[in-house]
């Protein structure tokens, strides 16, 4: 499917994701495609599933089988196979050690926004975690992906000591919940909401019947 473009007088879907979901990269790498312009929208997955009361397929029974699906999906899409630093591999058993987090990457992600910059960083930063296996909580991870996107370094480094950046991050969080985000990644067509890597041909389709 072709890109679906920027549609006059509609506003530009939303894209809400976080850095540690891999059907959120996935997503990621072919959402403009299939969309046009969208709004880049980084939120703590950990805060929305508090607030829902939910926790992430990869504490669960299935995740062998989710794994493999994302395998799937690499593959038929012509992407690089997956590749995951030590700690994701923990992952593979339920109840095991608790999510790494991604908030450092976050607040990061809060200066890229301002810089015009979150799905250049946005991919940077998912295709170290996940082509090249980097450790996503590492400070030196999350700066290098700054880096390759044209973020200020410097910039980047000062949001992470920056507390104030963790209540946006928090806001930005508290904002999804509110517009009914559930789980990432998740499009936001006007008031549909499409939650899923497969459910991103619907988004599109939803915006092009919206024209």
């Amino acid at each position: 499917m072709g890109s679906a473009g920027s549609v006059p007088g509609v506003a530009s879907p939303r894209f809400f994701f976080d850095y540690g979901s891999p059907y959120a990269y996935l997503t990621a790498e072919r959402i403009e495609a299939l969309l046009g312009p969208v709004q880049w929208c980084p939120v703590f997955l950990v805060g929305v599933f508090k607030a829902g009361g939910r926790r992430s397929w990869v504490y669960t029974e299935r995740a062998g089988e989710e794994w493999a699906e994302v395998e799937r999906r690499l593959r038929d899409r012509g992407l690089p196979p997956l590749v995951l630093c030590d700690g994701w591999a923990d992952r593979l058993i339920p109840s095991s050690t608790p999510a790494r987090s991604t908030l450092m990457a976050q607040q990061v992600a809060r200066v890229a926004i301002e810089h015009g910059r979150v799905a250049a960083y946005s991919r940077a930063l998912y295709r170290a975690e996940f082509q090249r296996g980097a450790d996503l909580t590492e400070r030196a991870t999350v700066l290098a992906a700054a880096e390759e996107s044209g973020l200020p370094v410097a910039d980047a480094a000062a949001a992470i000591e920056d507390p104030a950046r963790k209540d946006e991050v928090r806001a930005a969080t508290e904002e999804a919940v509110a517009l009914g985000v559930t789980g990432v990644p998740t499009v936001l067509v006007g008031a549909e909401r499409f939650w899923g890597d497969d459910r991103l041909e619907d988004a599109a389709a939803a915006l092009a019947a919206s024209a």
